[in-house]
């Protein structure tokens, strides 16, 4: 049983190795985000919101759209 849970902690750290993040446009976004919608970044390397270049940063409501793998 443990080679199992060992294999199973070994999966989660390759997934999250890859996980990735898309830039969700909100109802009002920026030309930043909707040039770029459908880039994704590795979590760990994705810039923060609202993006440096957005026009609209007091009012933005763009998100992150998870992915499980950027490959």
């Amino acid at each position: 049983m443990a080679g199992r849970q060992e294999a199973e902690r070994g999966k989660e750290a390759v997934d999250r190795r890859w996980h990735a993040v898309a830039v969700k446009p909100g109802s009002v976004a920026c030309p930043a985000v909707v040039s770029g919608r459908k880039r994704r970044w590795l979590s760990r390397e994705a810039p923060r919101l609202p993006l440096p270049s957005c026009t609209r940063p007091e009012g933005c409501n763009c998100t992150y759209e998870h992915h499980a793998d950027r490959r």
